[in-house]
């Protein structure tokens, strides 16, 4: 099995996020993001999202939700390099209000959103996308009978100990 390596650094993102880029993008602007030559559609591996959930009380804990049968997965995203040599990167949600697994996730009274996920089989079709309406296709939520999701609390690490550079994920 190929492995998907990468190393902890910082990516600059402009001034901030000066352009209105965000962490993650409603779908309804996925026309214009396609539209507008956002640059380049990817798949950003993973092994599982991490959302707060407020089930247990006032303060959040946080959850991992990932996909028992795939060992690595998408999430839709789009990124797009600027003439000052800047970046922007954005992840698409979509709606997860009655999503049995999502709709537990983010701060009671919150829209309650979720990533899109695109299986490792569509990754091809996902990167080869780019007209909106068949990208609009992939902007659905991924069947609550295939994900799981449990508390995943933070460990926090000894200042003593740097963290791996050379962190790996399965591909």
């Amino acid at each position: 099995m190929a492995a998907f390596r990468f190393a902890e650094r910082q990516l600059r993102v402009g001034n901030g996020l000066s352009r209105g880029c965000s962490a993650s993008r409603h779908v309804h602007t996925v026309y214009l993001i396609v539209c507008a030559s956002m640059g380049c559609i990817l798949p950003l591996p993973a092994t599982a999202v991490y959302e707060p959930n407020y089930e247990a009380g006032p303060k959040s804990t946080r959850y991992r939700i990932w996909l028992p049968r795939e060992p690595a997965f998408g999430i839709a995203g789009l990124w797009r390099d600027w003439p000052d040599g800047a970046y922007s990167f954005t992840m698409l949600t979509v709606n997860a209000d009655k999503h049995p697994v999502m709709n537990r996730m983010h701060a009671p009274g919150k829209e309650k959103r979720s990533v899109v996920i695109v299986p490792r089989a569509q990754w091809e079709e996902w990167l080869a996308c780019r007209d909106p309406e068949a990208a609009r296709t992939f902007m659905t939520l991924f069947p609550p009978e295939v994900m799981a999701a449990e508390p995943a609390p933070i460990v926090r690490r000894s200042k003593e100990l740097p963290p791996s550079a050379d962190a790996e994920l399965p591909l």
